[in-house]
């Protein structure tokens, strides 16, 4: 809940922040194994966008990190496959 207040801006950088560090390690992690990238090179363009789109038209934050994870969840799901 703390992300989704109007006056939360620092807190939903820094989660999304969090986010894309994550990712961009979990990306390095597994090029380095020869691993199909194209699910997380997809959810990162989608989320990117999608964190654009909601600071900018100021959407709900809590839909935005629920998207998130689901999109993660499923990205992982589709390279472990």
């Amino acid at each position: 809940n703390s992300v989704s207040r109007v006056t939360a801006i620092d807190d939903f950088e820094a989660m999304y922040g969090g986010i894309f560090d994550w990712l961009d390690a979990r990306v390095r992690a597994l090029a380095a194994k020869g691993a199909n990238l194209a699910p997380y090179a997809l959810v990162w363009e989608k989320l990117r966008h999608a964190v654009r789109e909601t600071e900018a038209l100021n959407l709900d934050k809590r839909a935005l990190v629920l998207t998130m994870f689901n999109e993660l969840s499923v990205a992982a799901r589709a390279v472990r496959s």
